[in-house]
C-alpha cells in the first residue's frame, strides 16, 4: 500500500528555504517518507481498520505493532469477538485483557493508527533526507578540476538517513516483540 508523504512540498521550502522543483521534490519527499517508514518499521500516517494478527503465548498483555493507537474496534480470538469490558488498551500499543490471559491462540485486532499530524521532528527528517538529493544528486564527496578543489559539505548518501537522523527517530521505532507474562 502506497502511504502518503510525511512531509510536504511547502515543508521542504520551509526548512531548507527552497523549492528548486515541486514535482521532483515531491516525488523525493515520498521517496524519504519510505525510508523513514523502514527505519522505524511504522506507518507514522493515520490508518484506519488496519488488522493485524499478534500472538498472545498466553500473556495477559501484548504489543501492538503499530503506534500510536488511536482506537481498537475488535478484538477477536479464534474467530470468537471479545468483548469491550474485557480489554484495554493504550496510546504505545498495550493491550490487556482484564481476563486470567489471552491464551495460547493469536489475537485478530481492528485498529486505527497513526499521527492525523506528523511530529515535526520527523517533518524535518524527510525535508533533511530529500534535501541532501536535490543538493548533491549524483552524490559526489568532491570533485577536483585542475588545481580546483570542492569537497561537498553535504554528501548524497541515497535514501538513507545519518546516524544523526536515526537518533531524531529512535522514539518512533518499533518496539521489539516482547510479550509481558502474567505473574
Amino acid at each position: 500500500m502506497a502511504y502518503p508523504a510525511l512531509a510536504s512540498t511547502d515543508d521542504f521550502e520551509m526548512v531548507t528555504g527552497a523549492m528548486p522543483d515541486e514535482f521532483r521534490v515531491s516525488r523525493l519527499l515520498e521517496m524519504a517518507s519510505a525510508a523513514v517508514r523502514r527505519y522505524t518499521g511504522q506507518v507514522i500516517s493515520t490508518v484506519a481498520g488496519d488488522v493485524a494478527l499478534v500472538p498472545a503465548f498466553g500473556a495477559f498483555a501484548v504489543v501492538l505493532p503499530q503506534r500510536p493507537v488511536t482506537a481498537v474496534s475488535a478484538v477477536t480470538i479464534d474467530g470468537v469477538t471479545q468483548l469491550p469490558a474485557d480489554y484495554n488498551w493504550t496510546r504505545s500499543g498495550a493491550l490487556t485483557t482484564d481476563l486470567n490471559t489471552w491464551g495460547n491462540l493469536p489475537l485478530t485486532v481492528t485498529y486505527d493508527h497513526g499521527y492525523t499530524e506528523i511530529p515535526d521532528d520527523i517533518v524535518q527528517v524527510v525535508c533533511s533526507v530529500a534535501n541532501r538529493a536535490v543538493v548533491n544528486p549524483s552524490g559526489i564527496r568532491s570533485e577536483t578540476v585542475g588545481g580546483y578543489s570542492v569537497v561537498h559539505t553535504i554528501p548524497a548518501t541515497g535514501m538513507t538517513l545519518t546516524r544523526a537522523e536515526q537518533q531524531a527517530l529512535e522514539s518512533y521505532r518499533r518496539p521489539g516483540r516482547s510479550v509481558w507474562m502474567s505473574p
